[in-house]
């Protein structure tokens, strides 16, 4: 995956909302310092901030992603997305596991 563009992404639409880094930084609750080495690629959020960082900026998650601007339509996938965005860090390693031998098998 290629932060450096997630974070230019975060940083475009920060400035879109016309957000300084000051106040998105206090809107989710990290420092300004975090919020610069984000956007510069540095470092990463995880799955409960960036779901905040969507809410916060209005993109969908795909936005930052890919580029896509497309939201979620189907309810099933949302309802994930939603559940994830609960969880603690344990768990979504559990869960991020699970997914990769699901994905990478051939019997299901």
């Amino acid at each position: 995956m290629e932060y450096r563009l997630i974070g230019n992404r975060i940083k475009t639409a920060r400035q879109e909302k016309h957000l300084t880094q000051e106040k998105f930084a206090e809107c989710l609750g990290v420092s300004v310092s975090f919020i610069s080495q984000v956007e510069s690629g540095g470092k990463k959020f995880n799955l409960e901030r960036i779901t905040e960082v969507c809410r916060i900026l209005d993109k969908p998650i795909g936005y930052f992603i890919d580029g896509s601007n497309e939201s979620i339509d189907d309810p099933k996938i949302a309802d994930i997305v939603e559940l994830l965005s609960t969880m603690n860090l344990k768990k979504l390693r559990l869960i991020r596991d699970i997914v990769r031998v699901v994905a990478f098998s051939d019997e299901v």
